[in-house]
């Protein structure tokens, strides 16, 4: 019989590490995630909430965007989107 411990099967997800960001257009990203993995994002439809609101008003502000640690996309309006969710939410690029 099998072990049955769900523990067994709880296999961590790989970690997605920002290596860097470069805009293509209005809100369109190059995201590059470590592994040269290069990816598209149009972010402008998942900027919801007050921290997104001064970026969509001011494309100047979201310009001002860094990377945090490999970790996620932020901006001084407290606004954070982390590098999971943009490796998700985005599509390989072609080259």
């Amino acid at each position: 019989m099998l072990n049955e411990d769900p523990a067994l099967f709880d296999f961590p997800r790989p970690v997605r590490v920002l290596t860097g960001v470069e805009l293509l257009g209005r809100y369109f990203l190059l995201l590059r995630f470590a592994g040269d993995l290069d990816r598209i994002l149009d972010l402008e439809s998942a900027m919801v909430g007050a921290e997104f609101e001064p970026l969509l008003v001011s494309y100047a502000s979201f310009k001002l965007m860094a990377i945090d640690h490999g970790e996620a996309l932020v901006w001084s309006t407290g606004a954070r989107v982390e590098a999971e969710a943009l490796y998700r939410d985005s599509k390989p690029a072609v080259p």
